[in-house]
């Protein structure tokens, strides 16, 4: 897989998104759909979470990335789409940094169909 850095653009997460496919892995599309306050992404912006909760695609200040890490890897267990809030200002139940703000992200798990296994008659 390609190596991305901080601030990833929408064509990384789309080539992410790709590679990921390619190689038949398991991954979360994030995208915020609300921000307010001091949040570490704006309204719109798209990330990738994989299956153990590495996101290689960041956006913008870490620390809402431990909360919707977890939920994604819940999210990719069960295959159901998810809003997952993530209040700033909440030190136990936020993202446990101290910013003031919260923001709302749609986490839709995509899990690549498996090759099928083609067996040989003679």
């Amino acid at each position: 897989m390609t190596k991305r850095t901080a601030g990833s653009s929408r064509t990384d997460v789309l080539q992410i998104t790709a590679d990921l496919a390619v190689a038949r892995r398991p991954f979360a599309l994030v995208i915020v759909v609300e921000a307010q306050g001091s949040a570490s992404a704006r309204t719109g912006t798209k990330t990738i979470l994989d299956a153990e909760g590495t996101m290689p695609a960041r956006w913008g200040g870490g620390g809402t990335a431990s909360p919707i890490a977890c939920a994604a890897i819940e999210i990719l267990k069960g295959e159901t789409p998810q809003l997952i809030d993530v209040d700033l200002d909440e030190e136990v139940l936020g993202a446990g940094m101290s910013a003031s703000g919260r923001m709302r992200v749609y986490a839709e798990p995509v899990v690549p169909a498996r090759q099928p296994q083609v067996t040989h008659k003679l």
